[in-house]
């Protein structure tokens, strides 16, 4: 699948960049946090990868394991919490493998869910899904709202969920109308006076290709990380968009990735020169090499 491409290249400097902001923290507050390292037990077993992909305030993980059977790789998205274990996490029906990609810190999930992988499964459906411990798995495009509007219903299929906030916004891609135009955005449920309403807000970056998900990101304060276009130079460059003020700013305009995003808006990424990639750090207009 397309996903596959850039993920063995980003897990690596992913996990480097996660690091390089907890870093930023524990010198915040060096006084004296003290880390262990645990393993993620597996349920199931027989496993020959094991990919965490994010965690939250509390120290749930998520991520999926990876088997291989025929030639075909077989996802299953996990919930690890440290008082209660791993779980796989259920599918919704007519969907058998995925990976979780986000939590927050209510513990709700999201990634997608695919029906088939790998060369002997054809050209598969995908789904972007939302988990908790009160609703299970749902399919994102199929939540209504009060009204009983769904994202489906207004003509978004949405295929992927990357990360998910405490206000409970998700980042999402798919497509839509009936041409299948390539969105990425944000999906939302507003709830005022007991009613809810469901909408997508599009991000405004000048692509409609490419991978989104590692290096792209959802705070809490609405800001997402994810990459603009410079039409001019032909170039692509990690930026911010304030879903609030809808104002896309480029991170110091370095070729690159942006690969993790704080809650104070601070970025940790890497770009290139020439055949070399460097790490950086930016943080509200500064923006300063790491290595």
């Amino acid at each position: 699948m397309r996903r596959n491409a850039l993920r063995a290249r980003y897990f690596a400097i992913h996990l480097a960049a996660v690091l390089a902001l907890i870093a930023m923290g524990a010198a915040a507050g060096a006084n004296a946090q003290k880390y262990t390292l645990a393993a993620i037990p597996n349920p199931l077993g027989g496993v020959y990868r094991c990919n965490p992909a994010a965690v939250n305030a509390h120290g749930q993980a998520v991520g999926w394991f990876e088997y291989a059977f025929d030639l075909t790789d077989i996802r299953e998205p996990f919930l690890y919490d440290s008082k209660t274990g791993t779980h796989i996490l259920p599918m919704v029906p007519g969907y058998y493998f995925g990976e979780a990609l986000g939590i927050n810190d209510s513990g709700q999930v999201v990634g997608y869910l695919t029906n088939s992988d790998g060369p002997n499964g054809g050209i598969p459906a995908v789904t972007g899904f939302v988990w908790d411990s009160v609703h299970g798995s749902r399919q994102i495009d199929q939540i209504a709202d009060s009204n009983g509007v769904t994202a489906a219903s207004l003509g978004w299929t949405i295929t992927d969920a990357w990360d998910i906030n405490t206000q409970g916004d998700i980042l999402v891609e798919g497509t839509y109308g009936a041409f299948g135009t390539d969105f990425r955005g944000i999906w939302r449920m507003t709830t005022t006076g007991g009613l809810s309403t469901v909408s997508v807000q599009t991000l405004p970056f000048h692509y409609n290709t490419g991978e989104i998900g590692w290096g792209t990101r959802l705070n809490d304060k609405g800001i997402v990380l994810g990459t603009d276009f410079d039409s001019s130079t032909l170039t692509v460059m990690p930026a911010l968009w304030d879903s609030s003020s809808n104002v896309l700013t480029d991170v110091g305009g370095a070729v690159g990735v942006g690969i993790a995003l704080n809650n104070n808006g601070d970025v940790v990424g890497f770009y290139t020169v020439g055949s070399q990639e460097h790490g950086f750090r930016y943080s509200h207009g500064v923006w300063i090499h790491l290595c």
